[in-house]
């Protein structure tokens, strides 16, 4: 950190009026230090802004992402097989879980945007594939028409 505060700290003192984009790594917002420095110096500095990259901030939205991929395969199966009364509640269901296995999934990239090699982005990927087939597979058809119950 000390190369980089003094250099943030020069750029205070100078005029130079470039705008600074501090990504600040950690596993976790309790490993972050110098938060109270680091805002003052924002105070100083017209366009600058602090990004903390926690590794860690990955590992809730990829649990949402897995439970989410996990009902719309489970909600396909159910529109397949399932009381033909309640397809559409079950593709409703279907929808709605790869709306949020998607969502998730991406809030992991984000929060992996620095670590490209950890392998949570592909398993991410992996269930946004997952709950995009559930929904193909219970709408039965690209048009959203057929179901394998007719």
């Amino acid at each position: 950190m000390s190369p980089l505060w003094s250099i943030l700290t020069d750029h205070v003192h100078s005029d130079e009026q470039r705008p600074i984009r501090f990504f600040y790594g950690a596993r976790t917002r309790a490993d972050l230090f110098m938060l109270d420095e680091i805002a003052a110096l924002a105070t100083s500095l017209p366009d600058f802004k602090f990004i903390p990259a926690l590794s860690d901030a990955a590992d809730s939205p990829l649990e949402i992402a897995r439970a989410a991929a996990v009902v719309a395969s489970l909600g396909a199966e159910l529109a397949l097989t399932g009381n033909t009364n309640l397809t559409g509640d079950a593709i409703t269901g279907v929808a709605l879980a790869e709306a949020a296995c998607c969502a998730a999934a991406r809030l992991t990239e984000i929060n992996l945007a620095r670590v490209p090699s950890d392998p949570r982005l592909d398993e991410a990927a992996g269930l946004t594939r997952q709950a995009s087939a559930a929904r193909a597979k219970a709408l039965g058809g690209t048009d959203g028409t057929q179901s394998s119950k007719e």
